[in-house]
């Protein structure tokens, strides 16, 4: 009986323990999962700082039973005095309840007391003391934050030895040698536009942290990740935008922005390497620095520094899509500096200097103050003032608590933060000896402290993962410190912060106590972080995921200089409008571009604000331009007069050309005066080849046409008879009123025959009182002038009139690519399906597209409806021939026409339908899409007004145009909108 007991007890447990077996495997796929989804968990049961007994630190617990025993000893046997004992009892139960409501007191108070009172901690200190640093307030100071006058002897004056990590020499261009005989150095890396960017893309690239961070797994490498977010000022109020209007209108929007707040974010991964490897044998330890065999210490160093740059080189390759650029030295008018001691100097007070490179130099923390006089500390805040007796003010943020779960979105309210600040992550990754030790001990601290057994397979899961080399784990640590110009910012500024970190499931707060060790833990040590916990190398992935905007515009050095104008980004960044692909200044690069929105989105707004905002480049040439080719020309050709006040505003002419009303236009008359211009043989030729072309067009008007547009009835030797007309008309020294008219007449009067040259040019004819007399038939100046800045032609009238707009198009667009000679040349077609509807005149502006760039010319293509713009014969080339796409919002647009003609992916078509509220999306070629905005609140509203012209003002505008008495047209256009009250 007994046997059988004994046999059911270890069936029993053979049951149990595959049951927990089986449970522990279904968590560990689920973990896996989570993990391929990008949700990591945090394991919480490695959080407890410190060995613990009871559920408190093992040190506290012996501490404790030592001064008990003492007291004791001292006051009942001794002197028989039961008081000290009782005392002592209550300050060790009060500091216990204190280790209940967090674990980590302990530690917090050690660090701390670091910088309380630093002569107690002298071991950690240097020799060297920093002695601009004071804590002594000033008295606006103390009036400013309420200096605690408690805390104002509490002088760091070891500061240096926890500043910059105790630099001593450059080893390398962009190594650095610190006085702990270590290796640093740093990698400057780009952002991901996760706004813009699948779900699925952005796990894939998030996926290369992960593999950094599971290629080191032995504690000689440290990690020192800064998330930098400085406020920049875009002050562009000095460009010249060549008109009045211009100017005026820039002025106000480019001083707008200027009182916004824009800031610039910048991730630095810096790699410690520690060169007396401690936790293995060691190559190298103290004692060879005490040597005197130096080429020995020599060998010794070039072998770790080759290994080190190896690694970091590594680790660029592992995160190449983020774009990694090393800190390294650079020389600038003769003088070689260093970006690295730059970068390390900013992280003082955010301050940017240049920092002199002087490779013999072994006294670099002498110099690495960062621009600061003086730091002081208060109860939450503190103030610095710098060597030019600017101050600022900061803050540090405390997390006490993390989320359940890590994923890469973790800080993106922090980074959207209205603030500037350094978020300073470190992690040190333990090796594989020591994990296993790390993770016996914690099961056997769970079973001692009566943990659950969740907790215990939540371990076991741990050591599994570890094991398969799923995740790796290391000490962690980080330092968030808030800067801002004014206290009630400051203020506001960590109110904004701590709301965001708990709205993710944090626990924040500002931090008090342990303020001064925050402040220097931003730098690259472990030695004053406040906390120190163990994570996954997921988990530290996750917090330092780069998720800003990798691609910012340039705003100098473009194909013609500056960036257009400056918008805003969705993170508050400044992003540079060009419409050029990026190229050197000079140098001929495509910058034709799409621009699809629907009716209120924006569209003719945004067109006409660029437009303005590009009469800059009538300036700044490159030196190798000729004189008669430093110019700049704009033509909008326009639809239902949305640019009608925007031109006439900018001083330019607008072309109205209307059904039945005389155009003006006489190809013959500037065929004619090309002839006798200081211009090429080529150019002569094809002036006389756009006519003949024009007028075989006018002759077959009413022919039967194959898919090119070309008439199938009309013979060849009409064809060459009426070419050699044209040439001799436009050649022949001749008054040119009415050549159409003189056309027929050289032809005769013979009109009996249908098919004959007078029969199919009559109707174009005024001799003949033809129904289109009024289209080329006109007195010898034709009234397009493209030596003018500024052309706006509307097809209002006669772009649904099948029977002239083909005709009328291929003229403007002959002359208009003509007029691109060379100089700079701005062509804007809105509703540009309606332009290119004829085949004809698609294929003419085909090869325009593909010339223009060459000869310094942009074209920008705009519509509201997409799927009219794919039913042009050219939409492939449109596509191909168009780097740049800029959306605006289109709530009923389709996924497989912006597709087909603009490559736009999932992610990228529902921001177009849902999230763009006077903003872009701007794509280019090459570069990843941005969300900007081109918010005009609080610009005029006559500017405003101007830009877009609403029918309503039509009128108005041509009375305006028609008073010959009124000179500047703009004002007296401003001068209209500010009388009307309603807008």
């Amino acid at each position: 009986m007994f046997v059988a007991s004994k046999q059911a007890d270890e069936q029993k447990k053979l049951i149990i323990e595959q049951e927990v077996q089986k449970r522990q495997f279904q968590k560990i796929e689920e973990l896996k999962i989570d993990m391929q989804k990008g949700v990591n968990p945090f394991f919480k049961v490695l959080f407890d700082g410190g060995n613990r007994l009871f559920g408190f630190p093992e040190t506290f617990i012996y501490s404790s039973i030592f001064i008990l025993f003492v007291t004791i000893v001292l006051s009942v046997i001794l002197f028989q005095a039961y008081e000290p004992v009782l005392i002592v009892a209550i300050v060790v139960v009060l500091v216990a309840l204190g280790f209940k409501k967090d674990y980590r007191l302990y530690q917090r108070m050690e660090r701390a007391m670091k910088f309380k009172k630093p002569f107690l901690f002298k071991g950690v200190k240097n020799k060297a003391f920093m002695s601009i640093f004071s804590m002594k307030p000033s008295k606006e100071m103390a009036n400013d934050i309420r200096l605690n006058p408690n805390r104002e002897d509490r002088l760091v004056s070891a500061a240096n030895s926890y500043l910059a990590n105790n630099y001593e020499c450059f080893l390398d261009d962009g190594v650095i040698l610190t006085n702990n005989y270590s290796l640093l150095g740093t990698i400057k890396l780009g952002g991901i536009d996760f706004l813009t960017t699948s779900k699925k893309d952005l796990i894939e690239l998030h996926a290369s942290i992960y593999s950094v961070f599971r290629n080191f797994v032995t504690p000689e490498f440290k990690f020192y990740f800064h998330t930098v977010k400085k406020k920049i000022v875009i002050d562009e109020t000095n460009r010249d935008y060549s008109l009045a209007f211009s100017n005026d209108f820039m002025r106000a929007y480019n001083e707008k922005q200027k009182r916004e707040s824009f800031y610039d974010i910048s991730f630095f991964l810096t790699i410690e390497q520690d060169l007396l490897d401690t936790l293995n044998e060691p190559v190298m330890n103290k004692k060879h620095f005490a040597d005197n065999n130096f080429e020995e210490f020599q060998r010794i160093i070039r072998a770790k520094l080759e290994n080190f740059k190896d690694r970091i080189e590594l680790i660029e390759e592992l995160l190449s899509k983020y774009h990694p650029t090393r800190l390294k030295e650079y020389t600038k008018d003769g003088v070689v500096y260093s970006k690295q001691c730059e970068f390390y100097n900013f992280l003082v007070g955010m301050n940017e200097a240049p920092f002199i490179c002087n490779r013999k130099d072994l006294y670099l923390k002498e110099k690495m103050h960062g621009g600061v006089k003086e730091v002081y500390f208060a109860n939450k805040h503190g103030k610095i003032l710098n060597d030019d007796l600017s101050e600022k003010y900061f803050s540090a943020i405390e997390i006490s608590e993390y989320a359940p779960k890590s994923q890469s979105d973790l800080f993106d309210k922090i980074n959207a933060l209205d603030s500037e600040f350094i978020f300073m992550h470190a992690y040190s990754p333990k090796n594989s000896q020591v994990l296993k030790d790390k993770l016996a001990f914690t099961s056997r601290r769970i079973i001692i402290s009566g943990g659950s057994k969740e907790q215990g397979m939540t371990l076991g899961c741990l050591s599994e993962l570890v094991g398969n080399g799923d995740i790796t784990l290391g000490s962690y640590g980080n330092s968030l410190v808030l800067f801002a110009d004014s206290f009630e910012k400051m203020k506001q500024s960590v109110k904004e912060c701590v709301s965001s970190l708990n709205a993710k499931g944090f626990l924040a707060n500002a931090a008090t106590f342990s303020m001064e060790n925050y402040f220097f833990a931003k730098h690259c040590s472990f030695i004053t972080l406040p906390f120190i916990f163990d994570v996954t190398s997921n988990n530290f992935a996750d917090f330092i995921a780069m998720r800003a905007m990798s691609f910012d515009g340039n705003q100098e050095n473009n194909a013609w200089g500056n960036s257009v104008m400056t918008l805003k980004s969705e993170i508050n960044s400044p992003f540079y409008l060009n419409f050029h692909m990026p190229t050197d200044f000079g140098s001929a690069s495509a910058g034709h571009t799409l621009i699809l929105g629907s009716t209120g989105s924006g569209k003719t707004v945004f067109m006409s604000m660029t437009l303005n905002a590009m009469g800059q480049f009538a300036h700044n040439f490159p030196a190798n331009v000729s004189k008669d080719k430093q110019k700049l020309t704009m033509v909008y050709m326009d639809k239902d007069y949305g640019a009608y006040g925007n031109i006439v505003a900018m001083g330019g002419e607008y072309v109205k050309i209307e059904l039945g009303t005389d155009t003006g236009l006489n190809p013959f008359a500037w065929a004619a005066c090309v002839q006798k211009s200081n211009v090429t043989m080529e150019q002569k030729q094809t002036a006389i080849s756009v006519v003949k072309e024009l007028v075989k067009n006018l002759a077959t008007k009413s022919d039967e046409k194959d898919e090119n547009g070309n008439s199938t009835t009309f013979s060849l030797a009409d064809s060459n008879t009426l070419a050699a007309a044209v040439t001799n008309l436009i050649t022949g020294d001749m008054n040119l009123d009415y050549p159409i008219t003189q056309l027929i007449n050289a032809f005769g009067k013979d009109h009996n025959d249908p098919n004959g040259l007078v029969a199919r040019l009559a109707p174009f004819c005024k001799s003949t009182n033809g129904e289109f007399q009024w289209l080329f038939d006109n007195k010898a100046t034709d009234r397009l002038d493209f030596s003018k800045t500024i052309i706006g032609v509307d097809g209002s009238s006669f772009l649904d009139n099948n029977d002239v707009s083909p005709f009328i198009c291929f003229y403007l667009f002959a002359r208009i690519q003509e007029a691109m000679d060379g100089r700079r040349f701005v062509l804007d077609i809105d509703e540009a399906w309606k332009y290119l509807g004829d085949p004809k005149v698609a294929y003419f502006v085909r090869d325009m597209l593909k010339t223009a760039r060459k000869r310094n010319a942009i074209v920008r293509l705009a519509t509201q409806s997409i799927t009219d713009l794919l039913a042009c014969p050219i939409a492939d080339t449109i596509r191909e021939q168009c780097p740049t796409k800029i959306f605006l919002r289109n709530d009923g647009g389709n996924l497989s026409d912006y597709q087909r003609l603009a490559n736009v992916t999932e992610k990228e078509f529902e921001i177009i339908t849902k999230g763009l509220d006077r903003k872009i999306l701007y794509k280019q070629d090459g570069s990843p899409s941005v969300i900007a905005s081109f918010n005009l609140r609080g610009i005029p509203k006559e500017y405003l007004k101007i830009l877009s012209t609403d029918t309503v003002f039509v009128k108005e505008i041509d009375k305006i145009i028609q008073n010959h008495s009124i000179i500047d047209k703009y004002q007296a256009l401003r001068q209209m909108y500010q009388q009307i009250k309603e807008y």
